[in-house]
């Protein structure tokens, strides 16, 4: 099946984008995709306002909010989702009011790396404790 579809992906870029300008095509994906690393953000923002609103109307305090489980989740997908907007945004050009230097655009990306590895390590690791206690009910 995997060569099937590598197959299938090496006739398209050779015989169907060869007269699509690459260039081009390049800058339209990043801006894509700074557009979308930006409504992330704004989703996440709009996430933690609503729920530090919650948290006010419930009387809790915004201290206990914040290191709440969900704030955290929220604030490493707001700090993520930063990280890949502003890398996104540098390499579309005009986008930002700055340039960012090759080793910042760098140490964004390892950030965003480690934040995302971090997001999933917990699901990995919560999939394989369910396959293990599977297998071992099973042999019970």
């Amino acid at each position: 099946a995997c060569f099937c579809v590598l197959d299938n992906l090496t006739y398209f870029s050779r015989y169907i984008l060869k007269r699509v300008p690459t260039a081009e095509t390049a800058l339209n994906a990043t801006r894509f995709m700074a557009i979308g690393f930006f409504t992330a953000w704004v989703i996440d923002v709009i996430a933690l306002v609503h729920l530090l609103i919650k948290s006010r109307v419930t009387g809790e305090s915004i201290t206990s909010t914040i290191t709440s489980t969900p704030a955290q989740k929220l604030l490493l997908s707001l700090s993520r989702n930063t990280c890949d907007f502003i890398s996104g945004a540098d390499r579309c050009g005009n986008v930002l009011p700055f340039a960012l230097l090759p080793r910042n655009a760098g140490l964004l990306a390892v950030m965003s790396g480690l934040i995302s590895t971090y997001e999933n390590w917990g699901v990995i690791s919560k999939a394989a404790e369910a396959k293990k206690a599977k297998a071992e009910a099973k042999t019970h």
